[in-house]
């Protein structure tokens, strides 16, 4: 089981960024909007989870490429979208 959750932990990390693209893609192309909380609530949940099958997983390679593309992931959309959108909430963002 162990030798799996690096790879999971990429299949979630993947399958949360897809439906940020994809609900993204959906509001501007076909004017369908998902409600945003909705979203903050799949991709922080989508990032926990591929946080802590990065972290249970058995050291080697793909713990450590795992762990770098959470990481990164976490904290552009932590930066990018979550704390953009807390300082320019009242500005239409």
């Amino acid at each position: 089981m162990k030798n799996i959750m690096p790879k999971l932990s990429l299949t979630v990390i993947i399958a949360t960024l897809l439906f940020f693209f994809m609900s993204f893609f959906m509001a501007v192309f076909l004017g369908l909007i998902i409600p945003a909380p909705i979203i903050r609530i799949i991709i922080n949940l989508g990032i926990i989870v591929s946080f802590v099958l990065a972290l249970l997983s058995p050291k080697g390679k793909w713990k450590n490429a795992t762990l770098t593309v959470v990481i990164i992931i976490g904290l552009l959309y932590l930066i990018g979208i979550e704390l953009m959108g807390f300082l320019f909430r009242g500005n239409g963002f």
